[in-house]
């Protein structure tokens, strides 16, 4: 029934004109990469674990080199805030809402990328932007009687 149908389809593969091609899902900011943060828990200690509370059950990216150094189980309490040369102050490598993990170096690369100042604050990185969209509600009892709301 298919024989021959696949094959043409399967010959754009062959031939370099593919009918399709998947690319990464994945976001990034310019070139740094970011991928699902893992299903479990990073290497922090005690103290740091109690001091991000919730906020580290709310991390859903990492860059590739948090991700590399969280994977190997490698002490992460370092790259969660970087102190600056000129006030002592510590900023946070927690962006976008506190809901990617970048390390000090990507971070300041995608401030770069973004036109901001390498020791901006990190809720000012901002890489997409989410919204809510509205949706039609009928009710139960209203979709029963054929009463839209």
């Amino acid at each position: 029934m298919l024989d021959g149908h696949v094959d043409d389809w399967l010959e754009g593969f062959y031939t370099g004109r593919p009918p399709f091609v998947l690319t990464s899902a994945f976001p990034f900011a310019g070139e740094v990469r970011l991928y699902p943060a893992p299903a479990f828990e990073p290497n922090l200690s005690q103290a740091m674990r109690l001091g991000l509370g919730k906020k580290l059950k709310k991390i859903t990216y990492v860059s590739e080199g948090i991700l590399g150094n969280w994977l190997r189980g490698v002490p992460l309490d370092d790259a969660l805030v970087e102190p600056t040369q000129t006030e002592g102050k510590a900023i946070s490598n927690l962006i976008q809402g506190e809901r990617v993990w970048v390390s000090a170096d990507e971070r300041r690369r995608i401030a770069a990328a973004l036109g901001l100042p390498a020791d901006n604050e990190p809720h000012a990185l901002r890489l997409w932007s989410e919204g809510v969209a509205p949706h039609v509600v009928v009710g139960r009892a209203e979709e029963a009687l054929g009463v839209a709301t």
